[in-house]
């Protein structure tokens, strides 16, 4: 039988999975059902940019800097670590489009990391522009740290859960302040003495 912190958690991870959906329907309505100037003025979308330069970065990354054209100074969504896709407008389609990260973002310029090494033939034709991606990466993290903490039996995770939850007191043990290694300084005794303690 579960005890109630991880039913609570149980329950966590079912609201979780709620509004994860939510947060992708509301993706898909501004994306599938909203044309370009629609998700230009939601600013999840700049178009057109013009790519003002493009180097291989770190790992062979191709890393491009863009700056959009027009709806300058406006807000928008871009913001450093979120996921992109360049895409061209000029033969809409899922191959011609690149995903990658932002690395730096401004009101009208980014910096993207893009997962190529060079880019295709098509950023070359005009017409392009920049999408935010769903970000599913921050659900899953929540959910493998909701995973962890419902499956953690007898051990520090699993006494931390319950503290947490209130179901537990927080104990301390008091630290054998006898252990003493002549070799090693005051700080590095401490930290046998701690290693010591459960």
């Amino acid at each position: 039988m579960d005890s109630p912190s991880i039913k609570h958690l149980k329950l966590l991870k079912e609201l979780l999975l709620i509004e994860r959906e939510e947060d992708f329907f509301q993706y898909k309505e501004q994306f599938l059902k909203a044309g370009i100037e629609r998700r230009k003025q939601n600013g999840v979308t700049w178009y057109p940019i013009q790519i003002l330069n493009d180097e291989l970065g770190y790992g062979d990354l191709l890393q491009i800097e863009v700056e959009r054209t027009t709806n300058l100074d406006m807000p928008h969504h871009f913001s450093t670590g979120k996921n992109v896709s360049l895409f061209s407008n000029k033969i809409p389609d899922d191959a011609n489009e690149m995903i990658g990260t932002i690395k730096r973002s401004g009101k009208n310029k980014m910096l993207i990391i893009l997962h190529a090494e060079e880019l295709p033939d098509w950023a070359y034709d005009g017409k392009l522009g920049i999408n935010i991606q769903f970000d599913d990466n921050s659900y899953s993290e929540m959910q493998k740290a909701l995973d962890v903490a419902i499956g953690a039996r007898n051990c520090k995770q699993a006494d931390l859960r319950e503290i947490f939850a209130g179901t537990e007191k927080a104990t301390f043990e008091k630290i054998d302040e006898s252990i003493i290694i002549p070799q090693l300084n005051l700080s590095q005794n401490r930290a046998v003495r701690h290693a010591f303690c459960k």
